[in-house]
């Protein structure tokens, strides 16, 4: 069964410089937005995803190819009836002036009102529900100009709602979000798209929260070119690394994170188990040590390789360090003091 909502053929983007010359972003895209998923634009800054957005929400005119809503070319839609089948949230603020959250929501239903922009009670039952989905009912008499980012931030996809769309289009809507508040808003599209049954695309830079939370994930790289596919089928291919290959950083294939390029310094035994443990070796990696990591089994006495052993003491009351070296047993009561010793230790050639 064929669920694509919107679609994509043979699409080349890219935008005017000069009165005859075009610069092409991206061409042959070949795409398809499906009803109930989630899908995240990823892509390196100036790779072009907020033009292929502008373009497949009907406001910026391809270099050729077609979009299609519905088997409709997506140009040829008056922009009312293009409104009730398509809504955007952008990244810019908007000033709003005095109005209230509940008045901006309504806003979403103009494609339906009559000429004096007035709500009949199904507009308004709308409003109310698309208030109520992204948990804004606390906020709906509050003036915009006096809600946070995050506030704000619900209340343009509430608006985006209250249209009836059946694709909703966000450009970077975390933009300028903490992380919780980032985590949240991605999660609430996800479950949007699961109960509304709309296909849901957001340009985002949360490579983490992406690669966790969409159900394909649209890769634009810096070349023009388009990877699509399930977020671990890119990871598997090379293509999210390929991407987002820089100096000084790599992904991490096996942990699906990134990681910088630090310069190694010495081998360290690291022996324990537990939360205490796992978070010894991300602070010892950060600084540069190459960790042994099946030491973690071994006992002081087992570790030969290096001279150096670091054993994890963790019980209800504290947590402490014992670091061996040639023989010789150090005591530290937090990470931060410990990483200072082995530095010393390090510098002062007391490795080995």
């Amino acid at each position: 069964m064929n669920d694509a909502i919107l679609t994509t053929h043979n699409l080349t983007i890219g935008y005017k410089t000069s009165r005859k010359t075009v610069r092409c972003v991206a061409s042959d895209i070949s795409v398809s937005l499906q009803a109930g998923e989630l899908v995240c634009l990823l892509g390196p800054n100036g790779a072009g995803k907020s033009t292929l957005l502008r373009s497949l929400a009907g406001m910026q005119p391809p270099i050729s190819g077609e979009v299609r809503l519905l088997g409709e070319n997506i140009y040829k839609l008056a922009p009312q009836e293009l409104a009730k089948r398509l809504s955007l949230v952008l990244t810019e603020k908007v000033d709003v002036g005095m109005l209230s959250a509940y008045t901006l929501v309504s806003l979403g239903r103009y494609p339906y009102t009559d000429w004096w922009g007035n709500l009949t009670p199904e507009d308004e039952a709308i409003v109310t529900w698309a208030i109520k989905s992204v948990g804004a009912v606390h906020l709906a008499q509050r003036q915009v100009s006096e809600l946070s980012d995050g506030e704000r931030q619900k209340i343009m996809i509430a608006r985006a709602l209250a249209q009836s769309p059946i694709v909703m289009l966000l450009d970077e809507p975390t933009a300028f979000l903490d992380l919780p508040r980032r985590v949240e808003i991605m999660q609430l599209l996800r479950q949007l798209a699961r109960e509304t049954n709309q296909a849901i695309l957001l340009s985002t830079h949360d490579l983490d929260l992406a690669l966790r939370l969409a159900d394909k994930v649209w890769l634009l790289t810096a070349n023009g070119i388009l990877h699509v596919g399930a977020p671990e089928d890119l990871v598997l291919s090379g293509a999210f690394a390929d991407t987002f290959e820089s100096e000084g950083v790599e992904f991490d294939v096996a942990s699906g994170e990134f990681h910088l390029h630090t310069s190694h310094k010495e081998e360290i035994n690291v022996i324990g188990e537990g939360i205490a443990t796992i978070w010894t070796i991300r602070a010892l990696e950060r600084v540069g040590f190459l960790v042994n990591r099946s030491a973690k089994s071994f006992t002081v006495e087992d570790t030969t390789q290096t001279q150096i052993s670091v054993e994890v003491i963790s019980n209800s009351a504290q947590v402490f360090w014992r670091i061996t070296n040639n023989k010789t047993v150090y005591t530290h009561h937090s990470l931060y003091t410990l990483i200072k010793f082995l530095d010393c230790l390090y510098q002062g050639q007391g490795f080995g």
